[in-house]
């Protein structure tokens, strides 16, 4: 089967290579596909791209919801027209979203996130605190991610000169620390360990000794105004191709997140088990081309903290420091409802959809092969 595809936040980056291993071949050509495969079928080229599939070629169009609850596109306020044969979705959540508007349920298919293959464990025996911050993505910079970002920067610095003071006596005898190379050794038994190579006095400290107790991160995209935010940064867009990869590999060493919205990257970090904070500061107004696009349904569950007074974001962050485990409960719940967590395999439930679409004569051999 030839697959014409549009990719985007790396929904089909897995699916494909698992495509590509069963035989079937990836085009570049719109007209030469029996399927088009893709993360949307509402906006911009592709939603061109599935009007011709469906009314000019007669062929099947599948979408993969592409970012949690993105199934609301077709709801109020927006409201787009469902085009697709079928839609794999994440959760039962998203399905009955789906349900609830009249969408055929045979058009339905609950497939797990595709994204959750990337995530990586959580680095142990780290030492330090890591917030990441994660600024809401509008249609330009807004000044309340720079306010959010601020006041974590304001409790930073009052850890930071505290953690300063404690050590204070030790810091001022002498600012080195002995870096310890460590190798791999294959013991007779085959037990690899790591064993010492060599020591190495350096002159400077490691930044998460200095900030012991919290140290700011912030996850940026080509939106926002970079030079605003005086801190390490991960900047990627959904559309390059190790996204996630990199996103996975932040996500490994955060201890908490804090955003403007309960959105995709809040639910990977459930899967990981990270506490999230969400600062209830923000309204979306005209975006997408939707004038009042802040009355579409909000995604708020009991797995974040939830707060609109910035003068409390402070102590909130103190309390889920040290209670991480809380609300890990409430985690598991949406990871499941909202993620399908519970699936096994999603790579595998998606290739099984584009599967059911295979032209007849493919068919025909298959069997009389």
């Amino acid at each position: 089967m030839r697959i014409y595809y549009k990719d985007f936040n790396n929904i089909l980056t897995l699916v494909l290579q698992e495509l590509r291993k069963k035989g079937h071949e990836i085009v570049n050509n719109p007209h030469i596909g029996d399927i088009f495969l893709t993360w949307q079928d509402v906006r911009g080229p592709e939603n061109e791209l599935a009007l011709i599939y469906k009314e000019s070629f007669n062929k099947p169009i599948v979408v993969v919801q592409h970012g949690r609850g993105a199934t609301r596109d077709y709801c109020p306020p927006n409201k787009f027209t469902f085009l697709a044969d079928k839609i794999c979705v994440w959760g039962e959540t998203e399905k009955n979203r789906l349900l609830n508007i009249g969408i055929d349920s045979n058009k339905i298919e609950v497939t797990g996130c595709p994204l959750f293959p990337f995530l990586k464990p959580k680095s142990q025996g780290r030492s330090g605190l890591n917030i990441l911050f994660v600024p809401v993505i509008s249609m330009k910079e807004e000044p309340e991610n720079i306010l959010v970002y601020a006041y974590l920067k304001k409790w930073e610095t009052d850890k930071l000169i505290s953690n300063i003071y404690e050590n204070f006596k030790i810091l001022k005898e002498g600012w080195a620390h002995e870096a310890r190379h460590m190798v791999p050794y294959t013991l007779p038994n085959g037990t690899v360990e790591n064993r010492l190579f060599k020591r190495e006095i350096k002159m400077g400290l490691p930044r998460d000794y200095v900030y012991t107790k919290g140290l700011v991160n912030v996850k940026l995209t080509s939106i926002h105004d970079i030079i605003q935010y005086q801190a390490p940064q991960l900047v990627t867009g959904q559309g390059t191709k190790d996204h996630l990869e990199q996103l996975s590999e932040i996500l490994s060493h955060s201890d908490v997140v804090v955003g403007l919205e309960e959105g995709t990257l809040q639910l990977l970090a459930c899967v990981l088990n990270i506490p999230c904070i969400i600062v209830d500061i923000f309204k979306y107004e005209n975006y997408g081309g939707i004038a009042n696009y802040d009355t579409i349904e909000k995604i708020k569950t009991e797995a974040c903290y939830w707060i609109s007074d910035l003068d409390k974001l402070s102590s909130t962050l103190d309390h889920v420091l040290k209670n991480p485990n809380e609300r890990m409960n409430h985690r598991m719940n949406i990871c499941i409802n909202e993620g399908g967590a519970n699936i096994s395999n999603p790579i595998e439930r998606i290739v099984n959809v584009v599967e059911q679409f295979k032209p007849i004569n493919e068919r025909i051999e298959i069997v009389r092969s």
